[in-house]
């Protein structure tokens, strides 16, 4: 398959599948992608219904966290720096031909 300018990339992954439930994007309506993950319509539903089983957390503005979570979360956000670069490089591979 040629690529053309509107499908740059599209060739790359010759079958895109849900990376929760496996199916694959011709037996979902709708097909979400993400840094390196795709979660279908179906699989979103079965989050939202579970989700909305569980009470909300209370939300606090950040300044008035704990010093213990705030570092929790520092670690968390530094640990998807490496998947959000990777994704970065992804992106730049693919349109860089076609400008």
């Amino acid at each position: 398959m040629v690529n053309s300018p509107g499908t740059a990339g599209t060739d790359r992954l010759p079958t895109l599948c849900c990376s929760f439930c496996t199916k694959d994007k011709d037996s979902v309506a709708k097909m979400v992608a993400g840094p390196g993950v795709y979660i279908c319509n179906e699989c979103i539903d079965l989050c939202a219904q579970i989700l909305a089983m569980e009470p909300q957390p209370e939300i606090r503005p950040r300044h008035e966290l704990p010093d213990e979570e705030l570092l929790a979360s520092l670690k968390r956000a530094q640990a998807s720096v490496p998947q959000i670069d990777a994704a970065m490089r992804d992106y730049v591979a693919i349109l860089r031909p076609w400008h």
